[in-house]
């Protein structure tokens, strides 16, 4: 088989733009951010990328939400390399969501970068996960914090304390 190469300029540039990892998250102590370290792979390198979206959706992909994205992640000025590059996305989840329960989310982030005279974007790259957390009887009915000097029980009333004399 023969190509016609008549039309092709003398070089073409191939370029590798991709995030091609999505950590399983952590789950902070509150149950409010989700931290997710994304990697970033460019050939050639590119350290102008921003990540451009990064959506969730509760209903199996059908439909998608912006996620809120929580102080500390790198939205911006990222650098993507051949080797991939890490760089860390934290959501709060319990903005979007709020309270939540054994929920399957999906996620989705896509980035831009511009490379020579074009501006490139990644493909969607989906991270399905179920955050379980449980429900105890302490979650629902969390101790109640009396003022000073007084004592009682969640649900009943308070009394205030007798001194005890020596």
């Amino acid at each position: 088989m023969t190509i016609d190469t008549k039309n092709l300029p003398a070089s073409v540039n191939a370029i590798d733009f991709s995030i091609s990892k999505v950590s399983q998250p952590t789950l902070n102590a509150e149950y409010t951010k989700l931290t997710f370290i994304l990697t970033g792979v460019a050939n050639p390198t590119n350290s102008n990328v921003t990540m451009t979206e990064y959506d969730y959706s509760l209903d199996n992909g059908l439909n998608w939400d912006p996620a809120t994205a929580g102080a500390g992640s790198e939205l911006t000025g990222l650098t993507f390399a051949s080797t991939g590059t890490e760089h860390t996305f934290i959501w709060d989840i319990k903005d979007d969501i709020g309270p939540f329960y054994n929920i399957p989310i999906k996620l989705r982030f896509k980035a831009s970068a511009v490379f020579g005279s074009d501006t490139v974007l990644t493909d969607y790259k989906i991270k399905a996960l179920t955050i379980v957390k449980e429900v105890t009887t302490a979650t629902i009915n969390p101790p109640s914090v009396f003022p000073e000097g007084y004592a009682g029980t969640a649900g009943t009333s308070m009394s205030k304390k007798v001194p005890v004399s020596s």
